[in-house]
């Protein structure tokens, strides 16, 4: 397989995996709009303005239900995750 290039992507897809990310809770504070994601390959082909599928995983059955929950685009070119680490 080869890797996408901005010529023939069609949409990245956002995968959710809810045993690692509460969607329903996210949903149920009254959010309808995700500002940032973990993105883990391709970073450095993301830009602003390119399309996104947002894709929650899981067994048939599962809560929520599996599939795709939404769309929309790349709002900023991607930056490093800021990670802050307290001991104590």
């Amino acid at each position: 397989m080869t890797s996408p290039t901005t010529f023939d992507l069609g949409a990245w897809l956002l995968k959710c995996n809810p045993a690692m990310w509460d969607l329903p809770r996210f949903i149920g504070d009254g959010n309808h709009t995700i500002r940032s994601w973990t993105v883990s390959r391709y970073r450095e082909r993301f830009t602003a303005g390119q399309p996104v599928l947002f894709w929650v995983t899981g067994p048939t059955g599962a809560f929520p239900t599996p599939g795709l929950w939404g769309a929309g685009v790349v709002t900023a070119h991607l930056r490093p995750l800021e990670i802050t680490t307290v001991t104590g």
